[in-house]
């Protein structure tokens, strides 16, 4: 409990800065820091994401883009090292077999799911929207399928607006690449590894705040034009 409220507030205060990226800059490094302390695997992503969204950032000088790139390469090229000496990966089986190897994990308790079997698309669905109150087996997972039924009425709105001519589709800054990036990296790497509801339920409030305000992005966007538009015919 005193990691995922550190890695909350950590995620708050990172949503908050990336609104204005530039402006917010100390305080996206702070919340880099203190997730650092307790998600430390996160915090590389927030920081690649962060380093991704500035190259993509055509109001940033060239040549400042292009040290930043070459940054972002040493660094991942640094962490990458790392993670190979750390868990011996002497080849892509050996990422493969890691992967595999902690999808055994926490499979014991009420929470625990056999993710192995299941295909990517599946596993993205268990580990963001279940338990549904179908598969509620006590109490807590009963009040968490409520807020996964919650989270998937918001993904349907999504889906509904993306696919409709939204006044936002063609105004796409480096702050929303930044939130895309982070949250879509977190996503593939923490569901493929996790096989256990109870810590899934925890741990993907690390990114869902931003999957949450891009569904609301273009939500609104939708909203905003269907607005628009009706003045216009009255």
């Amino acid at each position: 409990l005193g990691k995922d409220s550190i890695a909350f507030m950590a995620t708050a205060l990172a949503l908050w800065a990336v609104l204005n990226l530039k402006k917010n800059l100390p305080l996206i490094i702070f919340a880099i820091l203190v997730m650092g302390l307790v998600r430390p695997h996160i915090a590389i992503l927030l920081l690649l994401a962060q380093v991704g969204a500035f190259l993509f950032d055509k109001s940033i000088l060239k040549k400042h883009r292009v040290v930043l790139f070459i940054f972002s390469v040493q660094f991942l090229i640094a962490g990458l090292i790392s993670l190979f000496n750390k868990f011996e990966f002497a080849r892509l089986r050996g990422i493969i077999e890691y992967i595999e190897k902690r999808q055994t994990y926490n499979q014991s308790g009420g929470g625990g799911i056999d993710i192995s079997t299941m295909s990517f698309p599946e596993q993205i669905w268990t580990y963001i929207f279940r338990p549904l109150p179908f598969e509620a087996h006590n109490f807590t997972s009963l009040v968490v399928s409520f807020d996964n039924l919650f989270l998937l009425f918001i993904f349907i709105l999504f889906i509904k607006s993306f696919f409709m001519k939204s006044c936002y589709r063609d105004k796409i800054d480096f702050n929303i690449i930044f939130m895309i990036v982070f949250s879509l990296s977190a996503l593939l790497i923490l569901s493929t590894t996790t096989a256990n509801l109870g810590i899934s339920v925890r741990q993907k409030w690390m990114f869902l705040p931003f999957l949450i305000f891009i569904a609301f992005y273009y939500i609104g966007g939708n909203y905003k034009l269907k607005k628009r538009t009706s003045n216009k015919a009255q």
